[in-house]
């Protein structure tokens, strides 16, 4: 279906004059999306008989260490036949702000007068086009796709109603420069060999102060488990997934997969997911090598921003939907039957692999090491190693040691692993592990009583979980155990004397018929404080 807006007859003025595209030298990623534009402005120029110029405007970026150099920039958009740079470079210096970088080109664009300004579809690109727009007092289009040049007017393919509709869309006054906002994946950026053009470099003096918002700094978000653009897997939630429940579902399939999540823009309308998370036209454009898509229909909005996916593997109950026609690998069935079986066989299949990994002597150059594997699971379920250790019971440079292949994991640690994780451990414990587990168990009864003058009452319970015996420590001696620290938790029940028990460095005193439970992997010690023995009671659970 398609529609044709345009409110004004044809007029003349379009032929022949420039197309501009608006360079974006923040990132690498970024700038490309500019040479992609480049290579639709060139389609559209091809189309009228006009000019490319690729505008560069100098903005100082020390805070920004990825930021493209602008004679590289220069280079290589030459190298992809732009036939003019245009650097404009503000008189006053210093950072701008996507307000002043618009005042900077919007005076330009008045004087120069050319047929379009392109910008690549992103936050900032779009804001500036915007701003640009108004203060020219002229027309914007967003979210093109494509192009078409009809009885001297350029007209610009928009998605509509959900995709379902591409609109046509023109501007009212084609003398005017127009300002349009271009979805990067539409086109394919190409060098062109033996590619020549021009430069030219225009000093802009009318640069305003920007009284209502101070520049106070600027940095890369640190946390890469948020970087959707980078992400190697990505599972995007639709409204197929029909309310935040199913969302959450998602979430933990996402945990699983050590994936990325991502959303359509109606769970972002709803609050089921921050906007940052959108992905499409208005959000993040991605390229994964895996992504999963759930409860999608496959909107042009949508799928404008993962043409870059290697892999697309999508669920749908409607075996019509658009995405079907895009996907690798499709699915037809009820996404909310579908998601919960196949988040618990993926949650098996990841923690089987991190067992494996443990297993596996050196580390991985893929990062198939167990230390690897842990770390993308902790950050998939968004734990820092303090929030783990702590589940765990252990240190946070436990857990570090850990992820760094500095140490192994015992047994006993896979299974709390498993827990805090939400797996059953018995699908990454096979028989010779099972019994492992118990020569553990035995060996680590053994070293913890060898050493105690105790009186067992539980004879017989070396393979069994819970172990129940009398200790008793002469007077002002400390108890002499091999281990300080174990798997499992421990009770003690004062009967005589004075206890003093240790636990991480703090001591607490404990008299008859006092008593504390704790966690036996926190470093412990027993002594004596009293001038008789102290006898107490100890029961003592592992895994």
């Amino acid at each position: 279906m398609t529609t044709n807006i345009n409110t004004q007859p044809n007029k003349p003025g379009v032929a022949g004059k420039d197309i501009w595209v608006y360079g974006d030298l923040r990132t690498s990623a970024l700038f490309n999306n500019s040479l992609n534009v480049l290579a639709g402005a060139q389609k559209l120029a091809a189309l009228t008989g006009g000019k490319t110029v690729f505008v560069i405007t100098c903005r100082e970026t020390p805070h920004n260490p990825e930021a493209i150099e602008e004679q590289i920039a220069i280079d290589q958009a030459l190298k992809h036949g732009v036939d003019k740079i245009l650097t404009l470079k503000p008189s006053t210096g210093g950072y701008l702000l996507p307000e002043q970088e618009a005042q900077v080109l919007a005076g330009v664009v008045q004087e120069k007068n050319p047929c379009v300004c392109l910008f690549p579809l992103h936050v900032i690109p779009r804001e500036i086009c915007s701003r640009a727009a108004a203060i020219c007092h002229t027309g914007m289009i967003a979210d093109c796709m494509d192009f078409k040049y009809d009885a001297g007017e350029i007209i610009a393919i928009c998605p509509s109603h959900g995709g379902e509709v591409m609109a046509q869309l023109g501007f009212s006054n084609p003398t005017i420069t127009g300002f349009i906002t271009v979805q990067p994946n539409a086109f394919i950026r190409k060098e062109i060999k033996n590619a020549g053009g021009e430069t030219e470099t225009l000093t802009v003096t009318s640069l305003s102060p920007c009284d209502q918002i101070t520049f106070v700094s600027c940095q890369k978000e640190s946390r890469a488990d948020k970087n959707l653009e980078t992400a190697r897997k990505i599972v995007v939630g639709g409204a197929g997934l029909g309310n935040i429940e199913g969302f959450t579902t998602l979430r933990k399939l996402s945990a699983a997969l050590g994936a990325e999540t991502g959303a359509t823009r109606p769970p972002v309308m709803w609050h089921w997911i921050d906007e940052e998370r959108l992905i499409g036209q208005t959000g993040k454009t991605v390229s994964p090598e895996l992504l999963i898509s759930l409860g999608t229909s496959g909107a042009v909005q949508y799928t404008a921003g993962i043409t870059g996916a290697k892999t697309v593997v999508a669920v749908n109950k409607d075996p019509n939907a658009p995405i079907f026609q895009f996907a690798d690998m499709g699915i037809v069935g009820d996404v909310n039957l579908f998601l919960p079986v196949f988040t618990e066989k993926i949650k098996q299949i990841s923690l089987r692999s991190l067992a494996d990994a443990r297993d596996t002597e050196g580390a991985s150059a893929q990062g198939g090491d167990f230390g690897s594997r842990l770390i993308r699971i902790r950050r998939a379920h968004g734990l820092t190693r303090e929030v783990l250790a702590q589940s765990v019971g252990r240190t946070p440079e436990f857990i570090k040691e850990l992820e760094n292949n500095q140490t192994t994991a015992s047994v006993g640690l896979l299974i709390t692993l498993a827990e805090v994780f939400d797996i059953d451990a018995g699908t990454f414990l096979n028989d010779e592990e099972q019994s492992k587990l118990a020569g553990e168990r035995a060996q680590a009864y053994t070293r913890r009583t060898a050493n105690y003058h105790y009186q067992s009452l539980t004879p017989g319970a070396e393979n069994e979980h819970l172990r129940v015996f009398m200790i008793t420590i002469e007077s002002r001696q400390m108890h002499k155990p091999v281990d300080y620290r174990h798997e499992g938790e421990e009770f003690v029940y004062v009967m005589e004397g004075q206890l003093g028990l240790t636990l991480d460095g703090k001591l607490y005193t404990l008299m008859p018929g006092e008593y504390m439970k704790y966690n036996s992997q926190t470093p412990h010690q027993l002594k004596s404080l009293s001038d008789e023995k102290t006898r107490c009671l100890v029961t003592l659970y592992t895994p």
